[in-house]
């Protein structure tokens, strides 16, 4: 089962195996922070959850802050409301269209790794679009992945220029995600904090670093079509050998990735 259309931004398949590995990759930031975001606001009455996937982290806030109001908003309806929190409710909608919501009406707002959903040309105003959703005195938080790996061999190297170029293709920036502070105090947003946060990737790391390599291994095994179109590769048996080759190294080089965490308030 495929949800996304040749004509959505969203670079891979939203399928029941994309859907398990949100969850996945949700339990790995989780695990990594130790917690589930890294604003300090606090005593919040109205959350949303830009891109909430299949609502993991609303149901999550939605649990540890039972006087609160959660929202999930995403534009495909995968959300797992069996075990939803009755304070927490999800809602469906195309965020490239703006979002269905009146001024100031959220005390926190969140949003995490939209990368493959946001063309590049439209973040400025979709930042813009959160900052009018959020309430004055309230906050924001973007967290997002230029999805490069750091401390590569030459498969690596490889598949950087892959993902890169298959992002490009779409007009994704993944660039982006290194620059979401700018957009922010671009859009109105002040008292702007930054932390980069490193994601191991492989069997060296332990558990977290075992379930990142696992993750990532679904969603790069996904672009294989993706690589042969742009030339990248000859065909889907010679990038799945690159994959195999580009893990090992992993193990060799201490292979990690980079989250980047930016939050903001928006002036009273």
């Amino acid at each position: 089962m495929r949800l996304n259309g040749d004509t959505s931004p969203y670079l891979l398949p939203t399928d029941v195996d994309e859907i398990n590995r949100l969850d996945i990759q949700h339990n790995i930031v989780r695990y990594v922070l130790r917690r589930s975001y890294l604003s300090p606001v606090r005593d919040f009455k109205r959350v949303l959850d830009v891109g909430c996937g299949t609502g993991i982290w609303s149901k999550e806030i939605a649990r540890d802050h039972p006087k609160a109001t959660v929202v999930g908003f995403d534009l495909v309806d995968v959300f797992f409301r069996t075990d939803a929190p009755p304070n927490c409710s999800f809602e469906l909608g195309n965020l490239l269209e703006g979002l269905p919501y009146p001024n100031g009406r959220f005390d926190f707002v969140h949003q995490r790794l939209l990368w493959a959903g946001i063309p590049g040309s439209y973040w400025q105003e979709h930042v813009k679009e959160l900052y009018r959703v959020t309430r004055p005195g309230g906050f924001l938080e973007l967290a997002d992945t230029d999805l490069q790996f750091h401390n590569v061999g030459d498969a690596g190297y490889r598949v950087n220029s892959i993902l890169m170029e298959c992002c490009s293709r779409k007009g994704l920036h993944l660039s982006t995600a290194r620059q979401l502070d700018k957009l922010m105090r671009r859009a109105g947003f002040s008292d702007l904090q930054a932390r980069l946060v490193e994601f191991p990737v492989g069997e060296w790391a332990g558990v977290s670093g075992r379930m990142m390599r696992t993750n990532l291994d679904e969603a790069l095994r996904d672009l294989g079509k993706a690589a042969v179109a742009v030339g990248a590769v000859a065909s889907e048996s010679e990038y799945e050998q690159m994959l195999d080759t580009f893990w090992a190294e992993c193990e060799e080089h201490r292979t990690i990735i980079y989250g980047y965490y930016f939050y903001g308030q928006r002036p009273q």
